[in-house]
């Protein structure tokens, strides 16, 4: 069958690994899909899918020609799972890479313009699987922005799987029903295939298109319209005007310090892929060796090994990093004997001012680190380190090596390699339960879960503080367990005293954290000191110069302030990093409201995945473009779902100036200690209900400066 666009051999063409049909789920997706687009287009759409694709070609073999043929078409849909990323798969190279290719060369261009005047790509993903970090960074390349997929995954604690035809969507900790996600697939497709069937169809202008688009003629009674749509376009141009004025305002551009240096992650020598582990937990331990020294800037693990496994200039890193020496080297790692390589590098012109070579057995790792790091001090010229990890013989290597292996997992930041971390680290535990920095990676790890709600909220908190009182009483100076019990005070207890005590404490520990000193402009934040935060967010980012959550905090903080255009700046800079770093769009979108831009909001809004965060924000733009039905509708049904998220309600209320019932909700959020409390204090949604003498005394309950 053809294509319905003439010029095209058919209108979707579905693209997946040969072992993710094993099981017939992709045979069965695609007979479902057919049925929905009958039930959902008028006219037959031609699917090509061959139920028997070769797999595992080279870039040298020839691709058949009728499957060049074949993606002539309309859309690709590419099954995306734990397999598909993979370089050197057919699938991968001559389905997705030479459609996204071929689709940016033809007469329609790889991005369409709907009818609604969004714009969408012709590469539709279906994700059955949550990605691997390196996998999801392979696919955002290739695409050049968040890979922006329909998720047909099922998941539960140690879940990875793809949602099946009957599984139950209350079982499904994402929430999805597979006939609603097919049809969402449908509807894609329904959307594109009609902006292309439409008269004015055009194909979206790309970045070095030449393209006059004709003179626009105002029909009777839309001229008020044009002139919000002028005004609106006058905004944002003012924003992007504060995107490029950004690091002149608030943020200062670090200084290039002589005492500075980045620890880049050393390279896995070894023969088994899987002690890469090894090599990156020896590049965190001399990370953290090295800023134990107050007069050296040493950068953070985010920003170092940002630049992991990539072939960059080291003068470019030190130029974006802001350093003048980087250490890097080379780890391999047999048995019980490691050989490392280490060097010392001068950023400005690249000259080595030290290497050194080492062959020494597992036992001696502490000395290793040691002599590494002084060698790094003498040649800048510093005070010699004290010995870091005391007597190194009374440290079990196997717990040294356990907690590099949860460490390497923490890092990956996603459900499944939380509970791996957190299983080395109890493994660790068995070996030796006396020791407290294992304590303290377990606090770390059950907050992460908790906030992520990866676990039940209030016990994983609960767990996270024991863990970090445990280490803290262990040693007491250890900054982690300081840094983690101070989170909970702040965040969980909304005991500022007692937050404020554990943060000075991890700073005077070690000054040069720069996740401390996040925390700590959080604090003065919530403190409603709001320019005392921004100088330690300015801190913290020279210290991690390319780590996102910092980016978010600073955002919020802008937005606080009413900085608007800075807090925008800071938000994209966030998604420039991590596009899919969680509840960006949210604050975007709140601050679009803020600048009188509703519309932008309402667009913004749709990017957010958390569906609790994008409710919010479309009943208060509905109300701001004076849809009060749908506002109030969306609001019952939101106080239904989410009756738990008291301060949110609060918030609501508040902005749709409905003050006593916003005071309400803030009373139920005190009782169930919302955690969300902790942003009372300069809140732009709560901004009407300042002045009220009932605001002052939530303030003196909640012994917050009035």
């Amino acid at each position: 069958m053809p294509s319905l666009i003439p010029g095209f051999e058919c209108d979707v063409f579905i693209s997946y690994r040969q072992n993710d049909n094993r099981s017939g789920w992709v045979t069965e997706f695609v007979s479902n899909l057919k049925e929905e687009l009958a039930a959902t287009i008028k006219e037959p759409v031609s699917i090509y899918f061959d139920s028997n694709p070769y797999d595992g070609l080279l870039e040298t073999h020839d691709v058949e020609k009728s499957l060049q043929g074949k993606l002539n078409c309309l859309i690709l849909i590419p099954i995306i799972s734990q397999t598909y990323c993979d370089i050197k798969s057919f699938a991968w190279q001559n389905e997705f890479v030479a459609f996204n290719k071929k689709s940016k060369e033809d007469q329609i261009g790889g991005d369409i313009e709907l009818i609604n005047g969004n714009v969408t790509s012709r590469i539709l993903p279906v994700k059955i699987h949550d990605l691997d970090t390196e996998d999801k960074n392979l696919i955002q390349t290739e695409l050049g922005g968040a890979i922006r997929a329909i998720d047909f995954i099922y998941k539960e604690p140690g879940v990875n799987r793809p949602l099946k035809v009957h599984d139950k969507e209350k079982k499904n900790l994402n929430g999805t029903k597979y006939r609603n996600q097919v049809n969402k697939v449908a509807n894609a497709v329904k959307e594109i295939i009609t902006a292309l069937k439409s008269p004015t169809s055009r194909k979206v202008v790309q970045e070095n298109d030449t393209y006059s688009r004709p003179p626009i003629e105002l029909k009777k009674g839309s001229k008020k319209k044009a002139l919000f749509t002028i005004a609106g376009i006058l905004i944002l141009l003012a924003l992007i005007y504060g995107a490029f004025q950004f690091k002149g305002s608030t943020y200062q551009e670090p200084e290039v310090l002589d005492k500075s240096i980045a620890v880049l992650p050393f390279v896995n020598m070894s023969n088994d892929p899987n002690q890469e582990y090894f090599s990156d937990g020896l590049s965190e331990e001399l990370l953290n060796l090295l800023s134990k020294i107050p007069e050296l800037k040493v950068i953070g693990r985010t920003s170092s090994f940002s630049f992991k496994g990539k072939n960059e200039d080291l003068r470019v890193i030190g130029e974006k990093l802001g350093v003048a020496h980087i250490l890097e080297g080379s780890v391999q790692k047999e048995g019980n004997k490691i050989r490392v390589t280490a060097q010392l590098i001068r950023t400005a012109d690249g000259s080595h001012l030290w290497s050194e070579r080492y062959e020494r057995e597992i036992k001696g790792i502490f000395k290793l680190q040691d002599d590494i790091a002084g060698s790094v001090v003498k040649q800048l010229k510093l005070e010699l380190l004290a010995p870091a990890n005391g007597d190194s013989s009374s440290i079990n290597t196997d717990v040294y090596n356990l907690i590099l292996q949860g460490n390497f997992f923490v890092e990956k930041r996603d459900e499944e390699d939380l509970a791996k971390a957190l299983d080395f680290y109890r493994q660790a535990l068995a070996i030796d339960s006396l020791n407290a920095r294992t304590w303290a990676a377990v606090a770390k790890c059950y907050e992460l879960q908790a906030n992520w709600d990866w676990i039940d909220h209030r016990q994983g908190i609960q767990q996270a503080k024991e863990a970090a009182i445990k280490s803290i009483e262990l040693d007491d100076n250890l900054a982690e367990g300081h840094e983690i019990l101070g989170k909970v005070r702040m965040y969980n207890d909304l005991d500022w005293e007692g937050a404020e005590s554990e943060f000075q404490k991890a700073l005077s520990i070690d000054p040069g954290n720069a996740d401390v000193l996040r925390d700590i402009g959080t604090f003065n934040r919530c403190m409603g000191r709001f320019e005392e935060a921004i100088q330690f967010f300015n801190q913290s980012i020279s210290r991690d110069p390319v780590k996102p959550v910092t980016y978010f905090s600073f955002g919020r903080v802008l937005y606080s302030t009413n900085r608007f255009s800075d807090a925008v700046s800071a938000f994209k800079k966030v998604l420039e990093l991590n596009p899919e770093f969680p509840h960006t769009h949210y604050y975007l979108s709140l601050v679009y409201l803020q600048q009188g831009i509703p519309e932008g909001a309402l667009n913004e809004i749709q990017q957010e995945t958390d569906e609790e965060w994008r409710n919010l924000v479309l009943i208060l733009s509905h109300h701001a473009l004076g849809r009060k039905t749908e506002a109030n509708t969306l609001l019952s049904d939101y106080i239904v779902r989410f009756q738990d998220r008291q301060f949110h309600i609060a918030e609501i209320y508040s902005y749709l100036g409905e003050k006593d019932k916003a005071f309400d909700w803030l009373e139920k959020a005190y009782a169930h200690k919302d955690a969300s409390l902790h942003n009372l204090k300069g809140d732009p949604l709560l901004k009407n209900l300042e002045g009220d003498p009932r605001h002052t005394a939530f303030l003196k309950k909640m012994k917050l400066p009035l």
